[in-house]
């Protein structure tokens, strides 16, 4: 038997570890090969599965009334006063017999001619609480007359106070401001719109269906312009044609003030008189 000496075998035995770590890396290296690739090796066993994710979005139109009652209480004029107009935006004006006025505030200016009546400090607050883009109307029913209502014996316009005695005026809630939004109080003009399809850009009063100016026989009054209450209602925003009010939070109400006058002619019966407005949104 040959004999080697030690160096002989020290290199005999790194020649082998070599060759152990060369041959390791590389099954290691087609190891990696074959789990990157094996999807595509014939007859290798698969598995697959799916998940679906669902969600419906409602449309949703929704019309919400803030402040849904106004009560201008009881009272009687002074012996001195013609009449007595009050607003549901806090205000009083008085008429004295001998044709000067006097008012303001309802609650702290002098309104002596105008005893014991109520203040109303909110109107109606029109809010658009869904997710369409809506037209908004009213009907009356009940004594919705200055007539019916306060037993006025006077027929017709009046000539001093407002129109006709049961007024009714829209403005947007950005230029309103009252409380009781749903959400943050308007910033922005709502009712948005102008050209033919709605009249003005902004809230109006009109018993038409159509907003030009061209028709003929429509009472029609601009934002924040008094009216009188119809019997038979009115559009206030868009028509059955047009929805000009969005749902947008910033954008998306309004308050509808009542102005009602009671005059030296008006019979004190002591029985309470009340008209119901129902307010409709419609979308297209």
């Amino acid at each position: 038997m040959a004999d080697y000496s030690n160096r002989t075998i020290v290199a005999l035995l790194a020649v082998a570890l070599v060759i152990t770590v060369v041959g390791t890396l590389v099954s290691v290296s087609k190891l990696n090969e074959l789990g990157g690739t094996y999807t595509y090796l014939t007859g290798a066993a698969t598995s697959t599965s799916t998940g679906q994710t669902n969600i419906t979005i409602t449309s949703t139109t929704s019309l919400t009334l803030a402040n849904t009652n106004i009560n201008f209480g009881s009272g009687r004029l002074n012996g001195s006063a013609k009449a007595c107009a009050i607003d549901t935006n806090n205000s009083v004006l008085i008429i004295w017999s001998n044709g000067t006025t006097s008012g303001g505030n309802f609650v702290n200016d002098d309104r002596t001619g105008c005893v014991s009546f109520t203040g109303p400090t909110s109107g109606f607050l029109l809010e658009n609480t869904g997710n369409n883009n809506v037209s908004v109307g009213y009907t009356c029913s009940g004594n919705c007359t200055r007539l019916l209502f306060t037993g006025s014996g006077l027929g017709g316009a009046i000539s001093w106070g407002y129109t006709n005695g049961l007024d009714i005026k829209i403005s947007a809630q950005s230029k309103r401001k009252q409380s009781g939004e749903s959400g943050v109080t308007d910033g922005n003009p709502s009712c948005a719109g102008g050209g033919a399809f709605y009249r003005d850009s902004g809230w109006n009063i009109t018993n038409g269906t159509a907003y030009t100016q061209s028709v003929q026989g429509i009472m029609v009054a601009s934002e924040q312009t008094y009216l009188p209450l119809s019997t038979q209602g009115h559009w206030l925003c868009g028509n059955y044609t047009s929805s000009p009010l969005m749902p947008d939070n910033s954008k998306d109400a309004a308050v509808m003030d009542i102005n009602v006058t009671i005059d030296d002619s008006a019979t004190g019966t002591g029985v309470q008189s009340s008209f119901t407005l129902t307010f409709n949104a419609t979308s297209q």
